[in-house]
């Protein structure tokens, strides 16, 4: 990871010497923004672990709640879905499809597209979210359903359940960056990133349509695989909204108020 960034940091100053050169400019582009997303996410990866060691009250109970209030119960979603062998794996590959997802913003609205207004967006939600995801984590802990009813979700998530249960028992003394896994349970991150890199090529159909297909199958596979609560969904999507607001009011109409016009 360290290495990673000062990787990129080096290539950050070669390429800044040319950023009169218009494919340099937007390589600086790429380069700035990457660097950005992987620094963010070496530093929120350990801190969720430091967030659940505080080991606040679970409120697994109220989130199964709001569950059962809309009619939903992720233990009888997964217990379907492992039922159906292809339907489980469709779900499982896009659910994985997140982590190469992150990136396609970066090279493409950059190199691709020219389009650095909703690059430097897509930037804003990844760093507002994550961190809003962190915080919440520290307030509202969750053992997440594959402990509350004692399901086992069609996608893996044994090392998730050990490293909650270890923090939370005060036996888990070593965070090592190879071993870390994602353990915000709502807002969902994975939902709202899912959003956020639908949403940053909103203007490019070609390949917002697929993103919007593919991104519709992975938010679904959050729940329906037993991963989260159907609750951890909405809000992210709450969470996503409260984002594209904060950075209309923050940076755009800033902007648009240096530019003289509205």
């Amino acid at each position: 990871m360290f290495a990673a960034q000062a990787g990129f940091g080096g290539a950050w100053l070669y390429f800044r010497r040319y950023r009169e050169h218009a494919v340099k400019r937007y390589t600086l582009d790429v380069i700035l923004a990457t660097l950005l997303l992987v620094t963010l996410t070496a530093i929120a990866a350990p801190a969720q672990y430091l967030a659940v060691a505080i080991r606040r009250p679970l409120v697994d109970a109220q989130l199964a709640a709001a569950d059962a209030a809309m009619g939903f119960n992720v233990a009888t979603l997964a217990i379907w879905t492992a039922r159906h062998a292809v339907i489980s794996l469709i779900l499982t590959l896009s659910y994985v499809s997140l982590l190469p997802q992150m990136f396609l913003p970066p090279i493409f609205l950059a190199l691709r597209y020219r389009n650095r207004d909703d690059l430097w967006e897509y930037v804003f939600h990844y760093h507002f979210c994550l961190i809003v995801c962190v915080a919440a984590l520290a307030v509202f802990p969750a053992a997440c359903p594959i402990q509350f009813y004692g399901v086992t979700p069609t996608i893996e998530q044994s090392r998730v359940v050990a490293h909650i249960t270890a923090l939370r028992a005060g036996t888990f003394h070593v965070i090592s960056f190879m071993d870390m896994d994602g353990l915000v349970s709502v807002p969902s991150f994975h939902a709202a990133a899912g959003l956020m890199v639908t949403w940053a090529f909103r203007r490019h159909r070609a390949l917002f349509l697929p993103l919007a297909v593919l991104n519709t199958v992975m938010v679904a596979a959050t729940f329906v695989s037993g991963v989260h609560y159907v609750i951890d969904v909405i809000a992210a999507f709450v969470l996503f909204g409260i984002s594209l607001g904060a950075y209309r009011a923050l940076v755009k109409r800033p902007q648009q108020a240096a530019d003289g016009s509205d």
